[in-house]
């Protein structure tokens, strides 16, 4: 990173919540030299305190930051199970109904449930490709027949960047599979 990548992953992070002792230490543990990361820190300023209380969870940093390989595999197949059970479910109570009703009733949930799905995986895949410093545009690559299957195991098995980039710092791998899935 030059001075103005690590100024703007300073302003980054101090926008995500993270303190300036966190941020520094974890320059610092990367190469960065103490003088260069206090200069940057101090050519920013000090951040003004905000009234605004953070949230545990928004739709909106779905897609935001990192995730590591284990957690990216782990957290798929809980968001598949859970899925896959709620849709037996509503499969299962659909049969209760009457036929026309239960069926449509059935296919009904069994789409929403599907688009749920559809939007947390995307949001996995786009994470683990910021994991790997590239753009979450490439998740696009995964629909195509053929190409994304290897792109998937690519996915699935390229390390990420060891040291943090444009995208957040290198990933928690203590965090819980839930936290991880919904990204708080």
């Amino acid at each position: 990173m030059n001075t103005q990548e690590l100024t703007s992953y300073i302003a980054t992070e101090r926008a995500r919540g993270v303190t300036d002792a966190d941020i520094k230490t974890q320059l610092l543990t990367t190469g960065w030299k103490e003088i260069d990361v206090n200069a940057a820190l101090e050519s920013i300023g000090t951040p003004e305190p905000t009234s605004e209380v953070p949230r545990d969870f928004s739709f909106r940093k779905l897609d935001v930051g990192r995730i590591a390989r284990l957690q990216y595999f782990f957290a798929s197949i809980l968001m598949c199970v859970l899925g896959l059970a709620f849709i037996a479910l509503f499969v299962a109570g659909g049969t209760l109904l009457s036929r026309e009703a239960g069926g449509i009733v059935s296919i009904v949930f069994i789409v929403l449930i599907y688009i749920v799905m559809l939007i947390f995986g995307v949001c996995l895949g786009i994470r683990r490709l910021h994991d790997m410093n590239m753009s979450g545009w490439w998740i696009l690559v995964l629909v195509i027949p053929g190409v994304g299957t290897i792109f998937g195991l690519f996915m699935l098995f390229m390390p990420g960047t060891k040291a943090p980039n444009k995208y957040g710092n290198i990933p928690d791998s203590k965090r819980s599979i839930w936290k991880t899935l919904i990204n708080t």
